[in-house]
């Protein structure tokens, strides 16, 4: 993890490392096909790769705090913008609309950052009950129910990212 002042804003270190890993070549497709396909938070996921893995209590106050974000924000501006983009009404200003659209869902994926920094800055993560980097995802995806092969491919699709994880 980051220290706090290593921000490029000054503000969310956790953000600006994410913008940077999300344009790394692979990345994006990697962490898109773990929400669109097995259900994750890629807030959270970039969340865990970045503090290196947490305690479970940890996790779960993180997915707690998520939760209720996710639900009334961050969802359902990506339900609506993906219907959008699927069937174009060919309206004027639809392409504004759009745009629109895309920035909201930015602004409410930041704000999951945001909290999920928080937390880092201000939750208790006991080191020693620390889960390392690969257990921590694992009991994410327990938490969502993933198991078999959904959770097998899912724990591929990490190992992926790990590999081009900057350490």
């Amino acid at each position: 993890m980051k220290k706090a002042g290593d921000s490029k804003t000054g503000e969310n270190p956790f953000w600006d490392w994410s913008l940077e890993y999300y344009a790394r070549p692979g990345v994006a497709p990697k962490l898109l096909s773990l929400q669109d396909d097995h259900a994750c938070n890629i807030n959270l996921v970039l969340w865990l790769l970045w503090q290196d893995g947490v305690s479970a209590a940890m996790l779960c106050h993180a997915q707690t705090a998520l939760a209720k974000l996710s639900g009334i924000y961050t969802l359902p501006l990506r339900q609506i913008r993906q219907r959008a983009k699927a069937e174009p009404l060919k309206a004027k200003g639809e392409k504004t609309l759009y745009q629109a659209l895309k920035q909201a869902e930015l602004l409410a994926e930041r704000m999951e950052q945001d909290c999920l920094y928080a937390l880092s800055v201000c939750g208790e993560n006991d080191p020693d009950a620390a889960l390392d980097l690969r257990d921590s995802f694992a009991a994410y995806l327990a938490s969502l129910g993933l198991v078999g092969d959904k959770n097998s491919k899912a724990q591929e699709i990490f190992a992926e990212l790990l590999a081009i994880t900057p350490h």
